[in-house]
């Protein structure tokens, strides 16, 4: 599983390897996409086009790409023996200076392959690629790369774009240059023209990181897919940096909002029962005046306070009072007539906005043991929107 996480974080699912040939003196490049599905590769698409500015209707930029040099700018030689690169390089191209020149070789069934072309001819390409922005991992030169396929082409022959390659015992006997019809290859499981086997072939180098030829280029492939690994590492790194600090943000955004409306909630709370303690205060002091007022007539006025705390501890939110008498008047004070008070008695007037709540207070007071009674005189909307009451409380001795 690791492995797989990992070869995606370096590569994606789309693997691409191209080949730059020739075809009736025209050069053509012919282009192999794969993709990589629960660790299987399916060919995602094959095409050929003229030049590499092409590429864009076929590739996503920043692709990265194997690519395989197979012009008639690349000579080619076939040598009996297995030979060292120091004695088969001057044996099969005498008189060149090596210096100027990239090579590829490969020895099997006693047979020396060996492939050049000159490094301003490469660069000149590797740089046209990387000027279109694709990302080259490596490159092949001829049709050496079809020894990466070796042990997994089952049959004694099969044909390039412009080769025929022989094969004994699973290991490549011999190579000959010639132009070839259109054919189909069915190889593990792909099945694929034969235009894109050397494409096939750079594609399992580099995802396999693993080379089946001698080359004097291995550094400056190394360099290249390095290249690559830190420009893709930062890429991935950026935008998973930014999905992090997205969901970061989104995160403090959606607690900031939660907390806001919780707060605003309970600032709402605080200012109805700020208002409805203001007004019980007031009531609770003109209540304390009438006290005051009435100390001369009652000898239980002593206990009014006491009661009007009481009360006011049992008032729920939804319900605001509105008027409070201590042992109200029986009837309007006149000079020629006698005050009259109505004994351990509490009149209060008020709104409920919820019925509910009324209801339940009302048995809430029933329960005191200082009250004896509670009666409602009136509770209604009348001509208001909300219900409005009047109570009496009968309190004991």
């Amino acid at each position: 599983m690791l492995n797989k996480l990992l070869t995606y974080s370096t590569f994606g699912n789309l693997f691409c390897g191209v080949e730059h040939t020739s075809k009736n003196g025209l050069e053509t490049i012919y282009g192999l996409v794969l993709k990589q599905q629960k660790n299987e590769f399916s060919v995602a698409g094959e095409f050929n086009v003229q030049t590499i500015s092409e590429l864009k209707n076929r590739l996503e930029s920043k692709q990265h790409v194997f690519v395989t040099i197979n012009t008639e700018k690349v000579l080619f030689r076939m040598l009996e023996g297995e030979l060292e690169e120091q004695r088969a390089l001057p044996q099969a191209f005498p008189n060149i200076k090596i210096e100027d020149f990239y090579y590829e070789f490969h020895t099997s069934n006693d047979k020396t392959f060996i492939a050049i072309c000159r490094k301003n001819v490469i660069e000149s390409i590797l740089k046209e690629y990387a000027s279109h922005q694709y990302n080259i991992l490596g490159f092949s030169l001829g049709n050496l790369g079809i020894s990466q396929l070796e042990g997994v082409i089952e049959a004694n022959t099969i044909q390039t774009s412009n080769g025929i390659v022989d094969f004994i015992n699973s290991s490549i006997s011999e190579i000959s240059i010639t132009t070839n019809e259109l054919n189909n290859y069915s190889i593990n499981g792909l099945r694929i023209r034969n235009l894109s086997v050397l494409s096939l072939a750079g594609i399992l180098t580099y995802y396999t990181n693993s080379f089946s030829t001698n080359t004097n280029f291995i550094d400056h492939m190394m360099e290249l897919k390095n290249n690559f690994k830190h420009k893709r590492i930062f890429n991935v790194g950026l935008r998973v940096g930014l999905g992090i600090l997205f969901i970061s943000l989104l995160t403090s955004f959606m607690l900031f909002t939660h907390y806001a409306t919780k707060i605003e909630e309970e600032a709402s709370s605080l200012a109805i029962n700020k208002s409805q303690k203001t007004t019980f205060l007031k009531l609770v002091d003109e209540a304390a005046k009438k006290e005051k007022l009435l100390n001369d007539f009652s000898l239980t006025s002593s206990r009014s306070s006491w009661h009007l705390d009481q009360l006011g501890q049992t008032i729920p939110n939804s319900i605001i009072l509105t008027e409070m008498q201590w042992q109200p008047l029986v009837r309007a004070i006149k000079k020629e007539l006698q005050i009259e008070i109505q004994e351990r008695t509490i009149l209060i007037k008020g709104i409920a906005h919820k019925a509910a709540d009324f209801s339940k207070w009302i048995d809430l007071l029933e329960e005191q043991k200082w009250i004896e009674k509670v009666a409602i005189n009136t509770y209604g909307n009348g001509n208001k929107r909300v219900p409005v009451f009047e109570i009496e409380i009968i309190f004991t001795q």
